[in-house]
């Protein structure tokens, strides 16, 4: 039988920046969302070996409440990868940091599949497990190419070749799947290229989707997209998500909004081993009702300020 493992990675330093992760009650919910997202996991994939990597045990009830559902945790520096504690997406290089210790033999495995935290798995994943046997999966987020997301992007594509570059597909980091050989080929390529950055001081902006696509651009022939897996739901005051949460039949929804609410509401249910149906996943994860989310259109409408107060910044200094 292959020795399949479902893996997610959670890493929190002390004076670090990592997106929004700042703060203790952060630390707390980025837990939860870890649980939600291998808890899940486990409840569809029960004879899958489900790991949490961290560079830190956490402390005693969330071992214990990931030991006693079936979920490893497993504890492993920060060494690879390593980018300036100040720099947004720093930590969230720990990925790939895990990945570059698993691609070395650090746990025996055939394939796997690194999922973010703030995802829920709705169903088996066998069928990405077969895919993976031959493709590595990765998760093209289908930005156009004036989207703000793609254009920090490209400046940052720009910034590595000291010159106008080709535009790419830009994939996310939210969904890796694998076997080991094509892992270990990745990573050779992976850590190449944040040689290559560091040595050359260049100053990127994106997080570690900019070295995952510049593979994957380099290995074309390898890449499977995992559109038909894995779905990204933005749930704020518009919620901009296709049908494919119900009729398409995505097996993942990440949904990155939902750390703080819907994610929250899942980890209630299921950290007392109370089952829920994708339906009612759905709901929690504001997906599926008719009612607006006060505290989402607040996040959503807090967000949208800072947006335009840093477009003012910039008009201005022009």
């Amino acid at each position: 039988m292959k020795k399949n493992i479902i893996i997610s990675n959670f890493c929190f330093m002390n004076g670090w920046d990592s997106g929004n992760l700042k703060t203790t009650n952060n630390y707390e919910i980025y837990l939860k969302n870890a649980f939600v997202c291998l808890k899940s996991a486990k409840n569809n994939n029960p004879n899958t070996r489900c790991i949490l990597f961290v560079n830190k045990q956490p402390e005693e009830k969330y071992s214990k409440l990931f030991q006693n559902n079936d979920i490893e945790i497993m504890e492993l520096p920060f060494s690879y990868f390593v980018f300036d504690k100040n720099y947004k997406w720093a930590l969230a290089y720990y990925k790939l940091n895990v990945l570059q210790f698993l691609s070395e033999g650090f746990v025996p495995f055939d394939n796997l599949i690194m999922l973010d935290n703030d995802v829920y798995i709705k169903s088996s994943l066998d069928q990405v497990f077969q895919d993976c046997e031959k493709r590595i999966l990765l998760y093209d987020i289908g930005r156009r190419l004036n989207s703000p997301e793609y254009e920090a992007f490209y400046n940052d594509l720009k910034a590595f070749y000291s010159s106008d570059a080709f535009p790419i597909i830009l994939y996310g980091g939210e969904f890796i799947a694998t076997n080991k050989s094509n892992l270990i080929e990745m990573m050779s390529c992976l850590k190449e290229l944040y040689k290559t950055i560091k040595e050359n001081n260049i100053s990127i902006q994106s997080g570690d989707e900019f070295l995952i696509s510049l593979f994957a651009e380099h290995r074309r022939d390898l890449i499977m997209n995992s559109a038909n897996y894995i779905g990204r739901y933005w749930t704020g005051m518009y919620r901009i998500h296709s049908e494919n949460s119900g009729y398409d039949y995505v097996k993942i929804l990440h949904c990155p909004s939902e750390k703080s609410f819907g994610f929250l509401k899942i980890f209630k249910h299921l950290s007392k081993n109370k089952i829920i149906t994708n339906k009612q996943a759905y709901r929690m994860l504001h997906l599926y009702h008719g009612h607006i989310h006060l505290p989402t259109i607040l996040w959503y409408l807090k967000n949208q300020m800072k947006k335009t107060k840093k477009q003012k910044i910039s008009s201005s200094s022009k």
